[in-house]
């Protein structure tokens, strides 16, 4: 049974160096700002954020931490994601900007590795929140 608890980091941890969290800062808030333009996954930023300068800071944190950062993230991500109605095809969309972002972000071989970590997460969510009912299976055991 899926937990809420953030998935550990799941690329390798390495000495990515004092300025990887700003790194990770400005590919993430142009990923999002990509993702509130697109037409599927724009309203529903639209409906569920209100504030963005503050949501970057916690994606930044969940994306630190998922590529060996220090522990702040203290999220929720599935209960969080859940419900947002998200289908199938929202998470196809989601990983197909991801994947042009990191590309335009990073050389070649850690572009890959958060693409990787990010198809892994975004398979993690899609059988979790896509289900016929996802809100029990969120529940603590």
């Amino acid at each position: 049974m899926p937990t809420d608890d953030p998935p550990p980091p799941a690329v390798p941890a390495r000495d990515r160096g004092a300025g990887w969290r700003a790194t990770a800062g400005v590919l993430v808030r142009n990923f999002y700002l990509a993702l509130q333009v697109d037409p599927e996954l724009g309203p529903v930023f639209a409906r569920h954020v209100a504030d963005w300068p503050r949501h970057y800071e916690t994606l930044t944190d969940f994306w630190s931490l998922q590529t060996g950062g220090p522990p702040v993230y203290r999220g929720r991500l599935l209960q969080a994601h859940a419900p947002l109605g998200l289908r199938s095809e929202s998470f196809d969309r989601w990983l197909a900007q991801w994947r042009q972002s990191c590309r335009l972000h990073f050389a070649e071989a850690e572009a890959a590795e958060m693409i990787a970590l990010a198809e892994r997460l975004g398979s993690r969510m899609r059988e979790t929140l896509t289900s016929a009912d996802p809100l029990p299976r969120l529940a603590p055991p």
